[in-house]
């Protein structure tokens, strides 16, 4: 389905009953429509079409929307143009890059593409490197040469490819090049969020995906750039703000801007931003800086941390930039973007030859390894997994300081264990490092080292026995992993693409409905479901068997915003009407006084929120609060699901 979210912002503010009404145009001819829509600040309108009533590709339709007055008086209009396009063929289903029939695991430079950062690039075993387009043509032979691919920056005067003064060269450009084989994708924009005009944001990147992929439909549109606002709902908005226009994100989130005290966080923090806002498996990848800003150079070390935690938190490749010149506070030497000018170069060469950034691809995006076991600890994360019949162990100083920490030698469901094993330290401090480890494996690293171990056990451990139950993301979720695993062997979730489970994405209220109806076993007979909701939606069936069951009753006009993200006070809602129809919680109502925003629950959903905390279903948060209309991450939301599935045993 086509999903279009209409959200009040903040320049209005509701005074009750508004709606809006929207329809679809196809020329002058409405093709779908629906009015009246319910919306408040805090719950959008939601309009779903069979996105094959777009029934010519990249072809542009119109959305029309108006917001009226409860007496009917039109407010406020907007319209927005759709398009229906097919994934690039260079990017497939599951979010990987494949060329010539082949997985490409990218390892590029945004460098300058001079000569001598070609020859460099190949030393360092790079594959991908940027060309600016109006030096492609001259670079077509020594991208050859050394056989890498080019992202083309296609923007101009910090204009993205689109605008009025770069339209013609982009297509120009793209229509050139699109068959070269020198070819990786197209950047249409960096740092769109920062470079854009908020009034101009929309139609200039809507120009800008349409001009490159009406030209070429082979090589995904990127954009590059970093939100750094601390604000979740704001980065949330920004990240999902330029996802509709790309295929590719590149997060240049760079720890050289903070020093080294930063590194062993600041990428699992941007990251759980960008990661989850692009929807439709578009991948996003991390790009690490290795230049120096006030006197912080990374280390070698400290660029291997970053690689290592970005792809434990979801990026699907590995990217560097060498140079900011006009960021470049050392003194009065510039950088010319030469990757041999980093001091770091030699040692990155060297690196290449390890086979260590291919081994991450293999376990986090090929998914050619058998996961054993993993960790997130405050000070430390780690991942233990078997490859060619060889067991890898990977430990990330989340600290800038050194500490010794022990990592059990196990599987994660106990059926396989190392009792002993010769290790050898392959990446790390001390490379090289040979010793002898029991059934755990004790190092102390240095600060933000990331300690890369390869274990051979004897007698040789059988790991084909250790159930895959682990979603590979879950690591950072200790807390929520059991439940979790234990949602999945039953069959309550959805099984998605990576074998990912997202649990720092928000749950949306079609998800979560979703997980209920299948946790309570429910078997209510299907009547007509909601207006919004698809019939062949993967959750349809269920939001019609809760529908039935008088568990959910939507957000009015017979709708229920699957694709939004429910707030708690509908969770615990929702939740309270099951285990009240099941007689599986007692009619007795806790005391909200003791949260400081109690007063903030709505009056449908109080007594609700008040049988789910005296049941021991939703317990607040540490800071004394329930936050009732604030949104449930997906690791919560399997635990509150686990604990629905305890009551009702």
């Amino acid at each position: 389905d086509g999903v279009s979210e209409l959200k009040l912002t903040d320049l209005y503010t509701p005074v009750g009953g508004e709606t809006i009404s929207v329809a679809l145009y196809d020329g002058e001819t409405v093709i779908k429509s629906a009015e009246n829509l319910a919306v408040t600040a805090e719950s959008p309108a939601i309009f779903t079409y069979p996105m094959l009533l777009l029934s010519e590709k990249q072809k542009a339709y119109t959305l029309k929307a108006e917001l009226r007055d409860k007496d009917g008086n039109v407010l406020n209009t907007q319209e927005q143009n759709v398009y229906r396009y097919d994934r690039p063929t260079h990017l497939t289903e599951d979010g990987r890059l494949i060329f010539d029939g082949e997985i490409f695991n990218i390892h590029g430079a945004l460098a300058n593409n001079s000569s001598a950062n070609f020859e460099a690039a190949a030393k360092m075993g790079l594959n991908a490197i940027c060309v600016y387009m109006g030096q492609l043509e001259g670079a077509i032979k020594e991208l050859e040469k050394y056989n890498l691919k080019a992202i083309v920056p296609l923007y101009g005067s910090m204009k993205p490819a689109g605008h009025p003064d770069n339209a013609a060269a982009t297509r120009a450009v793209v229509e050139r090049f699109k068959d070269s084989p020198a070819v990786l994708g197209w950047q249409l924009m960096d740092e769109p969020n920062m470079n854009i005009p908020a009034a101009d944001f929309e139609w200039q990147m809507e120009a800008s995906y349409k001009v490159v992929r009406d030209a070429d439909p082979n090589h995904p549109c990127i954009i590059v750039d970093a939100i750094e606002d601390e604000d979740p709902d704001v980065a949330r908005e920004k990240c999902e703000r330029w996802a509709k226009y790309t295929d590719l994100v590149l997060d240049d989130s760079y720890t050289a801007y903070y020093g080294a005290d930063c590194v062993g966080t600041y990428v699992e923090e941007q990251l759980a931003k960008s990661v989850p806002a692009p929807r439709g498996n578009r991948p996003v990848h991390y790009v690490a800086g290795t230049f120096e800003r006030n006197g912080f150079f990374p280390s070698l070390n400290e660029h291997r941390n970053s690689m290592w935690q970005s792809f434990m938190m979801g990026s699907r490749g590995f990217e560097i930039y060498p140079f900011i010149s006009v960021f470049h506070q050392g003194g009065t030497n510039q950088r010319d973007g030469n990757l041999p000018d980093a001091p770091i170069f030699p040692e990155l060469v060297k690196w290449s030859k390890t086979g260590e950034l291919e081994m991450a691809y293999d376990h986090f995006v090929n998914y050619t390894t058998q996961y054993i076991y993993g960790g997130r600890e405050e000070t430390h994360w780690w991942e233990l997994f078997e490859k060619d019949g060889s067991v890898y162990l990977v430990i990330v100083n989340k600290k800038n300081a050194e500490q010794t920490v022990t990592v059990p030698l196990e599987s994660h469901d106990g059926k396989a264990k190392i009792t002993a094993a010769a290790a050898e330290l392959v990446g790390g401090t001390m490379v090289g490092t040979k010793t002898t480890v029991g059934d755990a494996l004790t190092h102390t690293l240095t600060p933000n080292e990331v300690a890369y171990y390869k274990l051979t056990p004897t007698p040789k451990v059988d790991f084909s026995v250790v159930q895959d139950l682990s979603f590979r993301d879950m690591d950072g979720h200790v807390w929520a992993r059991s439940a979790v695993e234990k949602l999945r062997e039953e069959g309550i979730l959805r099984l998605e693409m990576w074998e990912n489970y997202r649990p720092q994405a928000m749950v949306t209220r079609g998800d979560f409905a979703m997980m209920l109806v299948r946790a309570l076993g429910m078997e209510e007979t299907e009547k007509e479901g909601f207006s919004d909701v698809h019939a062949e939606a993967y959750y349809a069936k269920e939001l019609a068997q809760g529908k039935a069951a008088g568990i959910i009753e939507g957000v009015g006009d017979n709708r229920f915003n699957a694709v939004g993200y429910v707030t708690r006070q509908d969770i615990m809602t929702m939740t309270s009407r099951a285990l009240t129809k099941l007689s599986k919680v007692s009619e007795e109502k806790a005391d909200l006084s003791a949260f400081s925003d109690a007063s903030g629950v709505a009056d449908y959903a109080k007594e609700h929120v008040e049988k789910m905390v005296s049941a021991g279903i939703i317990t607040g948060n540490a800071d004394g609060t329930l936050n009732p209309k604030g949104n449930t991450t997906r690791a919560e939301a399997a635990v509150i699901i686990q604990r629905v599935m305890d009551l009702v045993k």
